[in-house]
């Protein structure tokens, strides 16, 4: 009222004598308040529709970077996502190969366990083959011995005479004539 007041340049100060009541519906106060109000009015309603807009022009924004950033998670996420199925199949070729790899120790374990005990076996039958040659052995030469006795007197057993070698189809040896490397002929 007092910014009316100063409007209207003082016409109440004036008319002391009249209400304040009817001093409001004067029409030297009425226009200068009506127009206060409408610039002020239009003041607020420029202002609202620029508030308006920036605020729409922030909500914008603000969904566009939220657009944006769920586009980024979603490329992140299928990224992860694909880094899972591949790490997933690693694992199982891993698993896979460390079955098969355990299978295969396990008969090559197997395989050479058994191979061991043939070679134990073996080792024994020679042994066995090897001690009965060396008997057979020591019994030939013992009997043999008789035959090579300068005592002998003759009634030693007589085995037959060994096979004679036909040396007739061999060729004798004869030196071959060469070049030697500086030059000179060798005839051996």
């Amino acid at each position: 009222m007092l910014g009316a007041l100063a409007i209207t340049g003082g016409a109440i100060a004036t008319r002391p004598d009249r209400l304040e009541a009817e001093a409001l519906l004067d029409p030297g106060y009425i226009i200068p308040l009506a127009v206060a109000t409408t610039v002020v009015l239009a003041a607020v309603k420029r202002w609202l529709r620029q508030h308006e807009t920036r605020t729409k022009a922030d909500v914008a924004a603000l969904a566009e970077q939220h657009r944006h950033r769920a586009a980024e998670l979603d490329k992140r996420e299928s990224a992860i996502s694909s880094r899972e199925v591949i790490a997933d199949r690693r694992e199982a070729t891993y698993n896979l190969r460390m079955r098969s790899l355990a299978q295969r120790l396990d008969e090559e374990r197997t395989a050479h366990t058994e191979l061991r005990v043939k070679h134990h076996v073996l080792e024994l039958n020679y042994n066995e083959v090897r001690v009965d040659y060396n008997a057979l052995i020591e019994q030939v030469i013992l009997d043999g011995r008789s035959r090579f006795n300068a005592t002998t007197t003759g009634k030693g057993t007589h085995s037959p005479p060994l096979p004679c070698r036909d040396d007739r189809h061999l060729t004798p040896y004869k030196p071959v004539a060469y070049l030697h490397p500086q030059g000179r002929h060798n005839s051996g």
